[in-house]
C-alpha cells in the first residue's frame, strides 16, 4: 500500500511539473510569434506607462511625482527587474512566464485541496492554455503580478497553520495586491468573516482581525500618503469617480472600451473642469462624477438596473470586453494558434455549471464562493476582460470541476445526470449568443495610432506615417491620426498637405484644439516662405 501511494504521489508530481513546463513552453512559443511585433518591441498604452515608470525606478527615481490612475506596485516590480537585469521588457516578460507557471502550481494545490486531484490537473491545464492569460503574460500588464498575489493569498489562507503569522502575512499579501490592482478588495470582508466564524476565543478573533487589517492598511496608507504629498489628495489611485460613473451610465454600455485615447478620453476626464470652469483636484473630480452617478440612478433607476443585470449576464456568459490592442493581438496572432480554443466564453460557461454542481460541497469550499462574490463590486465599474483576470484563476477551478464531473458521470455510467448537465451547458451556450449590452469588438485603429506615436517619438517618420495612415483607413473619423499626419508634413515643410490634414481633423470636430492650433502655426510658417 505504501509503495502504491508513493508511486501515485510521484506520478502526480511529474504530471503537475509537466503541466507547469507546458505553460512555460506555450508562452515561449507565443513569444516567438510576437517577438518582432511593434506593440511588443515598443509597448503601447498601459504597458508603455508601466515601462516608463519602471525604468525611472530602476534609475533611482523611487517615488512618483504625480498621482496616477495606476497603483504603483507593478511599476516597482518592473523597476527591480530593470535594475538587476538591465533595461529589457523581454526579460520582464520571461520572468512573468515563470511567475505564471508558479501561479498555476499554487492553483493546482488549491484546487486539489478544495476539490480533487483531477480537478486540479484540469485547472492547471486550462490556466496554461487560456488565450487571455497567455496574452497578458506576454505584455507589461499589472495583472501579471495581481494574478500571482491573489493565488498566493488564497494559498496562504488555505495551507498556513492557524495563528498570528498566517493573518499577518495574509494582510501583507492582501495589501500588496491592493496596491497592484485593487479588484479583490471586497474579499477582505470574506477573510474577516473567516476569522469571526472560527471556534476560538473572542480576544483571539479580534487580534487576528487587527493583524490582518493593520498589515494591509499600512501598505495602502503609504501609497495614499505619497499621492497626498504630490497632489494634495490622499487617494490610492486617481479617476475612481470617473470610472464609477462610466460603469453605471448606460451610454457607455458598461465599459470604457469605446472611449479612444487622445481627445475623446481627455474631453471626458476633463468634464469637471468645464463644469466648475477651473482646474479641479481629484477630490472635486470624484465628487462631480459621484454626484452624476447618484443623479443617474435616482432619475433612471430602471435603465440603470437593466444595465447592471446586462453586465452580470454578459460577464458570466463569457462575453469578451476587449480593447483595440486586445483585438489586434487576437486577430493577428491567436487566430493562427490552437490557444484560441480555450476561450473566455468556454471558461465562464463551464464555471457556471461548476458552481451549480459544487453546491453539495458548499461547506468545504466557502472560500471559493467568497472569491466569486468578489466579482460583485466589478459590476459597478467599467468592464474589460483584462480587469477580470485577477479572479479568473478561481473561475477556472470551477470550470475544471465541471469538466471533472462530466467525466465522472460518464465513467460511472450516470448518463441521466450527464445528459441533464450537458443540456444545461447547451442552454447556456445558446443564451450566451444574446448580447444585451450590444457590444461590438473595437477596430484596431487606436492600436495603429499608438504604434504610430511610438515610431514618431523615435524619430521614424516614415513608419509613423504608415501607421497613422492605416489608422485612418480603418477609422476615417480618427481625428488624432489626421492631426499627427498634419504635424509630420508640417515638419517636412509640406505645408499644403499639412493644412489638408488639419482642416480634415477640424471638419470632424470643430472644437478640437490641437488641430486648430497646429493649423494656425502651419499657416504662419507657410506665409513666411
Amino acid at each position: 500500500m505504501i509503495d502504491k501511494n508513493y508511486k501515485k504521489s510521484v506520478r502526480g508530481s511529474f504530471i503537475i511539473i509537466g503541466l507547469c513546463v507546458v505553460a512555460f513552453l506555450v508562452r515561449l512559443h507565443f513569444y516567438w510569434l510576437i517577438r518582432h511585433d511593434p506593440t511588443f518591441v515598443m509597448p503601447i498604452i498601459d504597458p508603455l506607462e508601466f515601462d516608463i515608470w519602471g525604468f525611472k525606478i530602476s534609475q533611482g527615481q523611487l517615488l512618483w511625482s504625480q498621482a496616477t490612475n495606476h497603483p504603483p506596485l507593478y511599476a516597482y516590480f518592473l523597476g527591480i527587474i530593470y535594475f538587476f537585469c538591465g533595461y529589457s521588457p523581454v526579460k520582464a516578460v520571461f520572468i512573468q512566464y515563470i511567475l505564471a507557471s508558479v501561479s498555476w502550481f499554487l492553483l493546482f494545490k488549491i484546487a486539489r485541496h478544495y476539490f480533487d486531484a483531477l480537478t486540479a490537473y484540469v485547472s492547471c491545464f486550462l490556466a496554461a492554455t487560456f488565450w487571455f492569460f497567455i496574452y497578458v503574460n506576454s505584455f507589461l500588464y499589472s495583472e501579471n503580478l495581481s494574478i500571482f498575489l491573489n493565488v498566493l493569498l488564497v494559498y496562504i489562507l488555505t495551507f498556513s497553520k492557524d495563528g498570528w503569522k498566517k493573518y499577518l502575512s495574509a494582510g501583507f499579501i492582501f495589501g500588496l495586491t491592493e496596491i497592484c490592482r485593487p479588484q479583490i478588495a471586497f474579499f477582505a470582508v470574506g477573510i474577516l468573516v473567516l476569522i469571526c466564524v472560527k471556534s476560538i476565543p473572542l480576544k483571539r478573533k479580534l487580534f487576528y482581525s487587527f493583524l490582518f487589517l493593520v498589515s494591509f492598511l499600512i501598505l495602502n496608507s503609504l501609497v495614499m500618503y505619497q499621492n497626498y504629498r504630490v497632489s494634495g489628495e490622499a487617494v490610492l489611485r486617481t479617476q475612481i469617480g470617473a470610472n464609477i460613473y462610466m460603469g453605471n451610465d448606460p451610454a457607455f454600455q458598461g465599459t470604457n472600451l469605446y472611449i479612444k485615447i487622445g481627445r475623446d478620453w481627455d474631453k471626458f476626464i476633463s468634464s469637471p473642469n468645464y463644469y466648475y470652469k477651473r482646474q479641479v483636484g481629484e477630490r472635486e473630480s470624484n465628487e462631480y462624477f459621484m454626484s452624476k452617478t447618484r443623479d443617474l440612478i435616482y432619475h433612471r433607476p430602471l435603465e440603470w438596473g437593466k444595465l447592471i443585470a446586462a453586465k452580470i449576464f454578459s460577464i458570466w456568459t463569457g462575453r469578451e470586453f476587449l480593447r483595440s490592442e486586445d483585438v489586434y493581438t487576437y486577430n493577428f496572432y491567436f487566430l493562427k494558434t490552437p490557444y484560441c480554443l480555450v476561450s473566455t466564453k468556454l471558461i465562464f460557461l463551464l464555471a457556471v455549471v461548476g458552481v451549480f454542481l459544487s453546491i453539495y460541497n458548499r461547506q468545504k469550499i466557502w472560500v471559493m464562493y467568497a472569491l466569486m462574490l468578489t466579482f460583485v463590486p466589478m459590476f459597478f465599474f467599467p468592464i474589460k476582460t483584462r480587469y477580470l483576470m485577477g479572479l479568473t484563476p478561481f473561475v477556472i477551478v470551477f470550470s475544471a470541476y465541471a469538466v471533472t464531473q462530466f467525466y465522472n458521470m460518464y465513467t460511472e455510467k450516470r448518463f441521466k445526470a450527464l445528459g441533464l448537465n450537458m443540456f444545461m451547458f447547451g442552454v447556456l451556450i445558446v443564451l450566451s449568443a444574446w448580447n444585451p449590452l450590444k457590444l461590438t469588438l473595437p477596430d484596431v485603429s487606436e492600436t495603429f495610432y499608438a504604434i504610430g506615436k511610438n515610431f514618431d517619438g523615435r524619430q521614424n517618420a516614415l513608419m509613423a506615417e504608415r501607421y497613422y495612415t492605416a489608422a485612418i483607413q480603418i477609422d476615417p473619423q480618427n481625428i488624432s491620426a489626421y492631426n499627427e499626419l498634419g504635424v509630420l508634413y508640417m515638419n517636412r515643410k509640406n505645408y499644403d498637405r499639412a493644412v489638408e490634414y488639419f482642416k480634415k481633423a477640424i471638419s470632424l470636430d470643430p472644437e478640437a484644439a490641437y488641430p486648430r492650433l497646429n493649423l494656425e502655426l502651419c499657416q504662419k510658417a507657410s506665409a513666411r516662405l
